[in-house]
């Protein structure tokens, strides 16, 4: 698997047949697109706004940094980079006010729970088919529709906005259930 390093993308985890990679191709850092790439670009800007190659940069590991998650060392006057295990804030406010971002990145790990949680929710959208739970099925579909405009499904964003408003309504007429 292939994971786009824009933490906003819609689509994080692409398998590397559908992207024309190979473990061996696979850079350090990729991007799923050119819109990825310039967003996770001015997320990784230091306060310096400037991108230098010559300078290691360090991660505030507050999600919610206001003054750019990846800094230049000398710019947060920094001697050493931090371990893999320690967690370094750029400031005071992100050490007290942020969200830790997670020290993990074991690809298959996130994958595997992300999976997980997609055959979690086949389950229960099967039990409520299953038991003939319709309002059940109704949550699934309102769930489902952000899902389904972002990956360009617009029959299913079609049918389930219509299923949700009620302009579909299954009729029995003795023989067949009609719509």
């Amino acid at each position: 698997m292939a994971e786009c390093e824009n933490e906003a993308c819609p689509n994080r985890f692409f398998h590397l047949r559908c992207v024309g990679l190979t473990d061996d191709s696979l850079p350090e850092t990729w991007f799923c697109s050119a819109a990825c790439r310039q967003q996770g670009d001015e997320s990784t800007n230091c306060v310096c706004k400037k991108k230098r190659t010559d300078i290691p940069m360090v991660e505030c590991c507050n999600i919610l940094c206001q003054r750019g998650i990846w800094l230049h060392m000398d710019c947060v006057k920094l001697q050493s980079l931090p371990t893999e295990a320690e967690l370094w804030f750029c400031c005071c406010s992100c050490k007290t006010t942020g969200v830790v971002r997670s020290q993990t990145r074991d690809m298959s790990y996130r994958h595997s729970k992300a999976l997980l949680f997609q055959i979690l929710g086949d389950m229960i959208r099967h039990d409520a088919v299953k038991e003939n739970d319709g309002p059940g099925m109704l949550m699934y579909w309102k769930c489902d529709l952000p899902w389904l405009y972002a990956n360009h499904h617009p029959k299913y964003v079609t049918l389930g906005h219509r299923l949700i408003a009620g302009q579909y309504m299954l009729r029995y007429d003795g023989i067949n259930c009609n719509v």
